[in-house]
């Protein structure tokens, strides 16, 4: 019965509606092939322009998260993952480290720096810094009255997902393509954003 009542309401939340911002996340995917065959491959290269442009997408995520209106506890969880994507996305600096201490014919990898393995330490503590916050704080009440009673944004989380998927496969050697994985990486930040916007301002019903 509880599995009924569920999907049954689940379907009632189901937010179909497009606005601007799904608008565009549309036209970004339509373009994505245009992309692909016509940007300079330089924009997508680490540090690039692209990788730049995430990075802001990142950080208005995270302001979005620390100014959220209600669930703080939870969008700080949330801001804290939005810092780890950030981490992601700068390799912690590696850029720098690799043109500080390595020569120019050297790959630039973390294994080939000083001290290097130090990089996957800092992830792996803020990772269980991260586990610990939403532990301690019983997190999944949170995340569960998000999944059982707020809206449902289907487009700007399929888009999302679809994004997520399409740059893990990218990044696989059957396809080997920067440029789509940026391309993806991008859209689904700005899905992401948005989505914690939404969210962090929705107001739960007392």
């Amino acid at each position: 019965m509880f599995v009924i009542e569920f999907v049954k309401d689940f379907i009632r939340r189901v937010d179909k509606r497009v606005n601007a911002v799904t608008l565009t996340e549309f036209l970004l995917i339509s373009s994505m092939y245009l992309i692909m065959k016509s940007a300079d491959p330089k924009w997508f290269v680490e540090n690039g322009f692209v990788e730049n442009l995430q990075l802001i997408i990142l950080a208005v995520a995270f302001m979005v998260c620390m100014t959220a209106r209600s669930e703080k506890k939870f969008f700080v969880f949330c801001g804290l993952v939005v810092l780890f994507l950030m981490m992601r996305e700068t390799n912690l600096g590696r850029s720098f480290f690799c043109e500080k201490y390595l020569k120019p014919n050297e790959i630039c990898r973390w294994n080939n720096l000083p001290y290097g393995y130090m990089a996957d330490v800092v992830r792996i503590l803020y990772v269980i810094l991260i586990l610990v916050y939403a532990i301690y704080n019983k997190l999944w009440l949170q995340l569960w009255r998000y999944i059982s009673k707020a809206p449902i944004y289907v487009w700007d989380i399929g888009i999302m997902v679809l994004c997520a998927f399409l740059g893990i496969v990218a990044e696989t050697r059957y396809v080997d393509n920067e440029i789509l994985e940026e391309t993806a990486e991008t859209i689904m930040y700005i899905s992401l954003t948005y989505c914690l916007w939404r969210y962090s301002r929705y107001q739960f019903k007392v």
